[in-house]
C-alpha cells in the first residue's frame, strides 16, 4: 500500500513510515547516483595501477633471478677453487666484485 493510501484511511504512523522509508530509498538513490561514476573510475584506476605493479615485479624478479644465477655461477667456482670457505666468506667475496649487498648474496646461494 501506498503511503496515501494511509492518509486516507487515517492510519498517520503507517503513512509516517512509509514516508521516511520511501525519503530514505530517494536520498540513497541519490547518493548512489552521484558516487557512481567516482566508485567506477575508482576502480578502473586500481585495476591499471595494479597491472602496472605486475608488470614492474616481473621486472624485477626477472632482474634478481637473473642476479642469483651470476651468483650462484659464482660460487660455484670459487667453491671449486677452495672448498673451504663459507657462506659468509663468499658472500663477500662476490659483493666485493658485483656491488650487492653481501647479506643478500650469502642468503641466496647454495653451497654445493
Amino acid at each position: 500500500m501506498s503511503t496515501k493510501t494511509h492518509i486516507a484511511r487515517g492510519d498517520a504512523d503507517e503513512a509516517a513510515r512509509r514516508a521516511v522509508a520511501i525519503g530514505r530509498l530517494c536520498t540513497e538513490a541519490h547518493l548512489k547516483e552521484l558516487w557512481e561514476s567516482h566508485a567506477l573510475r575508482g576502480e578502473a584506476n586500481a585495476s591499471v595501477l595494479k597491472a602496472a605493479a605486475d608488470r614492474g615485479n616481473q621486472k624485477k624478479q626477472s632482474r634478481a633471478e637473473t642476479s642469483r644465477m651470476t651468483w650462484q655461477a659464482m660460487t660455484d667456482e670459487m667453491r671449486a677453487r677452495n672448498p673451504h670457505l663459507g657462506k659468509a666468506a663468499v658472500g663477500r667475496l662476490i659483493a666485493g666484485k658485483t656491488g650487492d649487498n653481501p647479506d643478500t648474496v650469502r642468503r641466496r646461494i647454495k653451497l654445493k
